[in-house]
């Protein structure tokens, strides 16, 4: 894969960048990954365009779960990443989507409106505008009650400004 940033020339290897990246496939993993640390195999799947959180880590995760014998090294989990990553792009390039997924939702991005759901904040707000617009807007079925309603699961952060 080339890389997306050539100008970056070789600041994606810098300490900060390698330890990041160890750190977050480090906790993603079960078992804590390779004791091989030689983590520049991964670090460069970023530097080469892969998105971390919406590529590397899922793939990681299940090259790891289809292993019957633990990988020892980070090149062969880079080497595994990298040729899933790439069958994905092409098959969703193929079907007619964006060649990389949408990175998941950060957790504290996520409002919780059970037992209706978790909705990004950013959706959530939407929902808030639309109904402040029309009130009529609000679908009880879907969001549950509405804003000011007893039993209203939208945190009141996103209410200010809401007349009750």
């Amino acid at each position: 894969m080339k890389a997306v940033e050539p100008a970056r020339g070789r600041a994606w290897a810098s300490r900060e960048t390698f330890d990041r990246i160890e750190r977050r496939c480090r906790e993603a993993l079960p078992d804590g990954g390779p004791q091989d640390p030689q983590i520049g195999p991964m670090a460069r799947l970023e530097a080469d365009g892969l998105d971390l959180e919406a590529e590397i880590i899922p793939v990681l995760l299940d090259v790891a779960a289809s292993c019957r014998v633990p990988i020892r090294t980070w090149r062969l989990y880079a080497d595994r990443v990298a040729e899933r990553v790439a069958l994905q792009r092409q098959t969703r390039t193929s079907q007619g989507l964006a060649a990389t997924p949408q990175a998941p939702t950060p957790a504290d991005e996520v409002v919780d409106m059970s037992p209706h759901g978790r909705y990004p904040e950013a959706t959530v707000r939407k929902w808030i505008a639309k109904h402040r617009e029309n009130p009529g807007s609000w679908n009880e079925n879907v969001f549950g009650p509405p804003p000011g309603a007893p039993s209203c699961k939208v945190p009141p952060r996103l209410l200010i400004g809401e007349a009750a």
